[in-house]
């Protein structure tokens, strides 16, 4: 997805500078959109983002540049707590191309986060669209947590998309896996999933690390 002769994400994948001012964070740099739960929309790109922080609400709204369509992308996404751990989340994006350069110039997409007794729910529902017809693209994805088993969370989850311009195709899996968390920097995934090719099994590596500079 990053290093191979064909990736789909240019390096650096993210490389930004970030600054508050009164109650906005302002972001500059390449930096990924914020649409969504970023299941499907995961695409960084070179742009300027301010995000707002207040009660229960949130609002992130950026500008990109699409380099590979020469256009410019638009983003928002807002969020709010309907309870104590359950959020709802809104998000549009406008722009030639603003999905992985398709034809698509307009969409939204609504994704919730919800915590019960030990379960988290993420979902999230994708509709893409042209000026034209029979170009919609629908996404939908839900994903399973148990989260009382300290450092280990298993997990099953399900997605589904249909593009009727032909550009993303269709697509359905299901699957089960589980994250670890090894150290409070070093995060291991594996997971095995059944598509409608054949199934896939993989296993991850996530590897954070945070170095405040002082002024």
């Amino acid at each position: 997805m990053y290093t191979d002769s064909a990736s789909t994400l240019d390096q650096p994948v993210e490389a930004y500078w970030q600054q508050p001012a009164g109650k906005t964070v302002l972001t500059f740099g390449k930096f990924y959109v914020p649409f969504a739960q970023q299941e499907w929309q995961y695409e960084s790109k070179l742009g300027m983002m301010a995000q707002w922080t207040g009660g229960r609400s949130s609002l992130a709204m950026s500008v990109n540049r699409n380099a590979n369509l020469d256009s410019t992308n638009g983003y928002v996404r807002g969020s709010y707590k309907v309870a104590g751990d359950a959020e709802v989340g809104l998000s549009f994006g406008l722009g030639n191309g603003f999905s992985f350069d398709s034809i698509h110039d307009r969409g939204v997409a609504i994704d919730t986060n919800i915590g019960y007794a030990g379960w988290r729910l993420y979902g999230e529902y994708n509709h893409f669209s042209t000026r034209g017809s029979y170009n919609d693209f629908d996404y939908i994805s839900g994903k399973l947590y148990y989260e009382k088993l300290g450092v280990w969370k298993p997990f099953v989850a399900a997605y589904s998309w249909d593009d009727h311009s032909g550009g993303f195709g269709s697509f359905k899996s299901t699957l089960c896996g589980v994250d670890y968390q090894a150290s409070p920097k070093l995060g291991i995934e594996a997971a095995i999933a059944t598509t409608s090719g054949k199934a896939v099994s993989w296993l991850q590596l996530h590897w954070t690390w945070e170095k405040t500079i002082s002024r």
